[in-house]
């Protein structure tokens, strides 16, 4: 290992939407870096096919186009509102190729660890070469690691986890039970309604459906609307359920389960098509799982169906496997950063794009990367105040990411941000980082 040759420079772990958003940011800035990734493109979970991506043939952006998109590089507006996959993917490559960032990613390369030595960082690839990196950015994603719960008894028949759904040809007349909910639970749940035999979805709770459209308009855009009138949460909460519950009607009644907590307390399901399959009889709602019986599933109320194929679409772990767990300062994996992006101690290790908005996240990860820039050419100035004020605030209590929302306590919110709010932290901080020194 040459210490030299990689010292100086920051390693960036993934080439996906968070990855070339750091690229760009340190290239625009002249900080020297290398990105490593392990497919053989860039576009991360958006390539479609890929190993550990979690994309199916039929998926479409959940946020609108405008809202979805990089601010200094729109999408062609001549996509629909909602590009598919295909459109994304097309996008991160133009993106990729616009700002030069090919050069600086080395492709089919996978890190097995990242290990601290002073203050410096060992990365090892596959290869067995290893390099000393000044800093490490992990921007590798957090929907890759499938969680499947731990479900009493045994099921016989064939099983998956979302992440590996594509299409629905191979489920054509069987029963299909898929379990759990979020947006990916009820976009197959939809998709398959119109192939399979039957399809089952059980969720353990309620969850608010908001459509993709509300007066013609992209649900988000109007939300945003809304936010920016600086109309009250609680008044945004009982307009949106309302509005909603005249454009859809009541999920309730379709035999799902009625939410225990308020709009926007969690992430909402941008899809009514799963609604319309319900009504058909396409799709069957069905409450929590009790209990696996061969070909067969006992359900929390009594009820019981035989299924061919179960799909678990129960979410992922944070996952950071290629680092030692002590560094993350946090437990089970998840790093618990300073505005989910800085550690509070380390002033070289950062991580990108581990937010959940109920809104576009691209362009919030530019505005993370571009912070992180700033704090790192600030950091390198002798005497900075301003770099040594924000290593004091990173290492102090977490800022209200929340906008007065109250988000469930579970796993999957741990990263859950109003986006608004977040965007004004990160631009406080700008502001004082980029404020050239008197």
């Amino acid at each position: 290992m040459k210490d030299d040759e990689y010292s100086s420079r920051y390693c960036v772990i993934g080439a996906g939407a968070a990855g070339l958003a750091v690229a760009k940011n340190f290239r625009e800035k002249g900080i020297p870096f290398d990105v490593i990734e392990r497919h053989a493109g860039v576009a991360g979970l958006w390539g479609y096919g890929r190993s550990y991506s979690a994309i199916y043939k039929s998926t479409r952006l959940i946020s609108s186009r405008s809202m979805s998109e990089f601010r200094d590089f729109p999408m062609d507006k001549s996509l629909p509102d909602y590009p598919g996959q295909e459109a994304v993917f097309r996008y991160f490559n133009a993106y990729a190729d616009a700002f030069g960032l090919r050069q600086s990613i080395s492709f089919n390369t996978e890190i097995t660890s990242a290990t601290r030595s002073g203050n410096f960082w060992d990365i090892r690839l596959q290869s067995g070469e290893m390099r000393r990196y000044r800093g490490l950015v992990l921007a590798s994603g957090v929907t890759w690691d499938p969680k499947v719960p731990d479900l009493k008894g045994e099921f016989n028949g064939d099983t998956l986890h979302s992440v590996n759904y594509k299409e629905p040809d191979r489920f054509v007349d069987k029963k299909v039970l898929v379990i759990g909910g979020g947006n990916s639970g009820f976009d197959i749940a939809a998709e398959l309604g119109r192939h399979t035999r039957q399809t089952f979805i059980s969720v353990r709770r309620g969850y608010h459906f908001i459509p993709r459209y509300v007066f013609g308009i992209p649900s988000d855009q109007f939300g945003e609307f809304s936010t920016r009138m600086g109309t009250p949460l609680v008044v945004r909460q009982f307009l949106n359920q309302l509005i909603v519950r005249l454009q859809l009607g009541n999920p309730v009644k379709l035999g799902l389960p009625k939410p225990n907590h308020r709009m926007f307390e969690s992430h909402p399901i941008i899809n009514a098509e799963v609604l319309d399959e319900i009504r058909k009889g396409n799709v069957t709602a069905k409450a929590d799982i009790r209990e696996l019986r061969g070909t067969k599933v006992l359900f929390a109320d009594g009820s019981e169906e035989v299924v061919d194929s179960i799909i678990y679409a129960t979410g992922y772990r944070i996952s950071y496997p290629y680092i030692d767990q002590s560094h993350l300062n946090g437990p089970s994996g998840k790093p618990n950063f300073y505005l989910h992006l800085f550690h509070p101690i380390y002033d070289n290790l950062f991580t990108v794009g581990m937010i959940q908005p109920a809104s576009g996240v691209w362009s919030l990860m530019d505005d993370q990367a571009r912070l992180i820039s700033a704090y790192i050419q600030a950091a390198n100035s002798a005497g900075s105040i301003a770099a040594m004020q924000f290593d004091r605030t990173k290492a102090g209590p977490q800022p209200d990411m929340s906008g007065g929302i109250r988000y469930i306590d579970s796993e999957r919110h741990f990263t859950e941000v109003d986006h608004t709010v977040y965007r004004r932290h990160l631009e406080r901080h700008l502001q004082v980082l980029e404020k050239p020194a008197a």
